[in-house]
């Protein structure tokens, strides 16, 4: 995809104007799940002068505003990010207030969803998940009335993180559902994956509890071999692992890095649910993690699978 938008980004600049800042927008956005803070401004900038330059869509400005606030929430720069929230009115008036006075205008509703996403993320930043429910719930409504399939799985996976960062575990299990349901069909990926660890702890207790299993466990793949770039944790030196790990331990290791679940586990290697756990309460402790997440990537940069 990156490869795909920097040649259009090229080929673009010799004839049109007219999306160049989008197209770029659509670099930083990758550039930012990638962790590469530093290529992300410089997108997020080259936009912004281009946006500048260029008049022929007004809104581009408010796209590339958009971006650099899920920049700095991505980097977990929350102060800038709410500034801009609170300048725009968002954090002040009700989304259906915001929406009312768009009427039909469907450029502005476009510009004030894409909007509404980031401040649903900020909230989320905050751990405010009862505010991020408010818009999810309103953008929802909207969306499902439009038939706008992408937008509901997109709003659907962000409730549910809502709601599992409420503590309502079995509620978002349930809305994860319905958006795998949606999803699993037409091979969606980012929409997932792009959230980050908040997102791999759901997806493990979706395999667990055997929510589509397969494709859950292949999200939680991805994000696992990303090395959960949204958070990222400092490489570590190979002598930072405090004691090595058995041939059964690297084996387990391996097959939560597939996504399977400490049943599945269990039933695989043919032993006792208690001795999975007891592993990987061992891995977790010679990996000096907190969670199997973590444990993975931290094996994966120690060079052990």
């Amino acid at each position: 995809a990156l490869q795909n938008l920097l040649e259009a980004a090229r080929m673009m600049e010799h004839f049109s104007e007219a999306g160049l800042p989008l197209t770029n927008l659509a670099i930083a956005r990758i550039q930012i799940n990638r962790g590469d803070w530093q290529a992300a401004q410089a997108s997020i900038e080259k936009a912004r002068g281009q946006a500048q330059a260029s008049r022929t869509i007004l809104m581009d400005d408010r796209l590339v505003d958009v971006m650099q606030a899920r920049f700095w929430i991505a980097r977990g720069e929350l102060e800038p990010a709410i500034q801009w929230a609170r300048q725009r009115g968002f954090l002040d008036r009700t989304p259906a207030e915001i929406f009312g006075e768009a009427g039909r205008n469907a450029a502005i509703n476009e510009l004030l969803y894409a909007e509404y996403l980031a401040v649903i993320r900020l909230t989320l930043a905050q751990h405010q998940p009862e505010l991020a429910l408010e818009c999810i719930t309103f953008l929802q409504n909207l969306v499902e009335q439009r038939k706008h399939q992408r937008r509901v799985i997109e709003l659907l996976a962000l409730k549910a993180l809502a709601q599992h960062q409420m503590g309502a575990t079995e509620p978002a299990l349930r809305t994860l559902e319905k958006a795998f349901s949606l999803a699993e069909p037409e091979g969606y990926q980012r929409t997932f994956v792009d959230e980050g660890e908040p997102m791999a702890r759901l997806l493990y207790q979706a395999v667990a509890q055997k929510i589509s299993p397969a494709y859950a466990g292949r999200l939680l793949a991805v994000i696992v071999q990303e090395g959960q770039r949204d958070q990222p944790l400092e490489k570590p030196a190979p002598e930072g692992m405090i004691e090595p790990l058995s041939d059964r331990e690297l084996e387990i290791l391996g097959l939560i890095a597939e996504g399977l679940s400490n049943g599945e586990i269990a039933e695989r290697l043919y032993i006792s649910l208690s001795t999975v756990k007891g592993h990987i309460s061992n891995i977790i402790g010679k990996l000096a993690v907190k969670n199997r997440t973590q444990a993975v990537t931290r094996a994966r940069g120690l060079g052990v699978i």
